[in-house]
């Protein structure tokens, strides 16, 4: 039996799980001011919780008293985490206004989401409730409420996510602190804050990052649940994932697999009741991603916009094709990764993806060194092209030598410690990412990977600890810290080629660093040689190494401009035409334009119909009314048929319509009949009452533009 304060039991078992002042209370004497004292049986205590906390005096070395990493103790802690969150604030914040309105296809529908409670429940892309945008609207929700508070400016949206990407960095140091050790949770939560992509991502308005976080607290609430058994925090887990499916859809559910994982060989319950729990997850789930869509779907087409992204209006249909299976099979609207024309871009067409011919035929300026679109081809080394090794992967290998070393490290019984149930959550998160990453044949960005990025910093964060709780011992595996560090730097390299300019000045400060710290720690093996301060100090510079080249990728959405729909960090996202444009693609940016709309406003109910909601995305901003975006963002969406619009037209609810050759793309229904019946009936404006001598049409010259009177007088 164990005596404890009985005013003071569930303080004494939260100590045990390594909470604060765990060690001064175990120590406690006999008359202690806490009270009287109650008699609590060895099986009531949480001995995993007490096991974690034995664990921690002894990580770093046999002898933790000669452990010079351990001295400064809670002294330096505080300290560098708050120097660690003052950096990913400046990398999120500052010059975060250069960014303008970010991806102007989700800036248009928060303005649209602002006017009426119609528009905000169905995510509507336009003030006047025409289509949706091909998302759910939780993260856009979010961006309206910052809107509403602080006035609609273009910081405004971007601040939501901004302020997630903090919050990731530090709940990633606090779930990988509380189960291993300080240490351990300062570097993840320093590797995340450095994570290019993310940095990139963060200082957008699109959605992935609100993702991130949503997901990251569902992992955090499924680890406890796992710990302790807990119904309620399983649940819990289970509505924050189903949230995150109300933000970007099945993407949100890569993560199931792992956590059901994590709670069948943690859970400290019996099998019948584990499976009971998870099913009851299930159900939870299922409930809360499917609430939103299946009223949507339940209200009438005729009652509310035209979901985007969809042939027959219906969200059902987009969760299981466009953004669903469409995504994994290229189908549905979805391109082939790495497939087609100039850039990476299908077939160079004039859709979602592709570029606006230029007069006399060609590319747009600055076209021929930019990234290709899509991710590359699919396939097992996909994550490690061009395209995407330079946003994530810089420490993979080092994730890799150390996920090893910390797994050899955990005990292994029966039932899973909370240090094994950390590591198969982690690595299960990273691995199915990656998986579906790489061999998904629909649309994959670039800025996808930002979902990568809190597990590979916490198994960055738990191996590099375990790397030097292994160096600090005899035999072989004493040398796998300076051998991952090693393969770090060699990796590293590889990327560097791509980048002339570049690698000349980083590539000798990465290698001639790292060999340093390889050979010193190598040489502080040797006996006589033992020196600790010399050891730290080693391994120290090999990891300021291996983080400047990844760190010097974050500070590049800092220098220039991040492209809304399109976000990357590194050299080739600071200049050229694609990467130096703000608006969303083919955003037409007229002010003049927007003038004569007004001024010519005869009452219709939208000012403007353009070919895909593109092209309305900057005039929706700028004025605030309502356009017709006819087919949604790729322009094949079904939005409506000749005979309606023509109806639309009739009844005064339409007059101008700006074609672009954008009417249709690959694999869809087109729009071209619309617009066709628009240059017939039609007259044109001459451009000289719309367009000013410097107008623009996504970076390039308005020549392919026309805009039509559909009601001349």
């Amino acid at each position: 039996m164990v005596l404890c304060p009985k005013p003071c039991k569930r303080l004494y078992l939260w100590t045990l799980e390594g909470g604060p002042g765990a060690t001064r209370l175990l120590a406690g004497s006999k008359g202690s001011a806490l009270g009287g004292s109650l008699r609590v049986k060895p099986s009531e205590l949480n001995i995993r919780g007490f096991e974690r906390m034995k664990s921690r005096s002894t990580a770093a070395g046999r002898n933790p008293a000669k452990n010079p990493a351990s001295s400064a103790g809670w002294k330096w802690e505080p300290i560098a985490f708050v120097l660690i969150l003052l950096v990913a604030s400046a990398l999120r914040l500052w010059r975060l206004d250069q960014n303008g309105f970010g991806n102007t296809y989700y800036a248009a529908a928060v303005r649209s989401m602002m006017q009426s409670w119609h528009n905000f429940f169905f995510a509507s892309f336009d003030p006047g409730g025409y289509i949706t945008v091909d998302k759910p609207p939780v993260a856009l929700w979010a961006q309206v409420a910052f809107a509403k508070l602080l006035g609609y400016k273009g910081i405004n949206l971007l601040l939501p996510q901004a302020l997630a990407g903090m919050a990731s960095v530090a709940i990633i140091y606090a779930m990988v602190r509380r189960i291993f050790v300080a240490s351990a949770g300062l570097i993840a939560a320093l590797v995340l804050a450095v994570t290019p992509i993310s940095v990139a991502m963060d200082r957008t308005n699109n959605l992935d990052t609100l993702l991130a976080l949503t997901l990251l607290l569902a992992a955090w609430t499924l680890v406890r649940a796992a710990e302790t058994g807990r119904l309620s925090l399983l649940l819990a887990s289970a509505a924050l994932v189903g949230i995150g499916f109300n933000i970007k859809m099945m993407a949100a559910f890569i993560v199931v697999p792992t956590f059901a994982l994590v709670y069948i060989l943690g859970a400290p319950v019996g099998w019948k009741k584990r499976l009971a729990h998870l099913v009851g997850a299930a159900l939870v789930l299922a409930v809360v991603s499917m609430s939103w869509a299946v009223v949507v779907d339940m209200i009438p087409a005729s009652e509310r916009p035209f979901v985007g992204g969809t042939q027959n209006s219906s969200e059902v249909e987009l969760i299981l094709g466009y953004n669903g299976l469409g995504r994994i099979t290229g189908q549905e609207g979805n391109f082939a990764g790495g497939s087609g024309g100039p850039g990476g871009f299908p077939g160079g067409r004039n859709a979602a993806g592709g570029f606006p011919p230029m007069a006399g035929g060609g590319n747009p300026p600055g076209n021929g060194g930019m990234r290709q679109g899509f991710g590359g081809t699919p396939g097992l080394f996909r994550l490690a092209n061009e395209q995407m090794a330079d946003q994530i992967t810089w420490l993979f290998p080092l994730a890799a030598v150390g996920l090893i070393c910390a797994a050899s490290l955990i005990r292994r019984k029966w039932p899973v410690d909370s240090r094994a149930l950390a590591l198969i959550l982690w690595t299960g998160l990273l691995v199915t990412h990656c998986i579906v990453f790489s061999f998904a044949r629909g649309i994959i960005h670039e800025y996808y990977l930002v979902a990568l990025g809190p597990s590979l910093a916490a198994l960055v964060g738990i191996g590099v600890v375990s790397l030097w709780s292994e160096y600090l011992k005899d035999g072989w595996r004493s040398y796998l810290l300076p051998v991952a560090l090693l393969a770090s730097a060699s990796w590293q390299a590889s990327i560097l080629e791509n980048y002339t300019q570049w690698s000349d000045a980083l590539y000798p400060i990465l290698m001639g660093s790292t060999l340093v710290a390889t050979v010193g720690l190598i040489v502080a093996k040797l006996p006589k040689k033992r020196a600790a301060m010399w050891q730290i100090i080693c391994v120290t510079i090999g990891m300021l190494a291996i983080l400047m080249c990844p760190a010097g990728w974050s500070v590049t959405p800092l220098l220039s401009p991040v492209n809304g729909t399109m976000p990357t960090a590194g050299p080739n996202s600071m200049g050229g035409w694609f990467q130096s444009v703000q608006p969303g693609m083919y955003s037409i940016e007229n002010p003049k334009l927007i003038s004569f709309l007004k001024s010519n406003h005869g009452g219709e109910r939208y000012i403007l119909a353009t070919t895909g909601v593109q092209a309305a995305s900057q005039i929706v901003i700028d004025s605030g009314k309502p356009v017709m975006g006819i087919g949604g963002w790729s322009g094949n969406d079904p939005s409506s048929t000749v005979e309606q619009f023509a109806k639309m037209v009739s009844n005064g609810e339409v007059r101008f319509v700006m074609v672009s050759g954008m009417g249709g793309g690959p694999g869809g229904h087109s729009n071209s009949d619309i617009f066709g019946w628009v240059i017939k009936h039609g007259k044109p404006v001459d451009s000289s009452l719309w367009q000013a001598p410097d107008a623009t049409f996504e970076g390039g010259p308005m020549r392919m533009s026309e805009l039509y009177d559909c009601r001349p007088d």
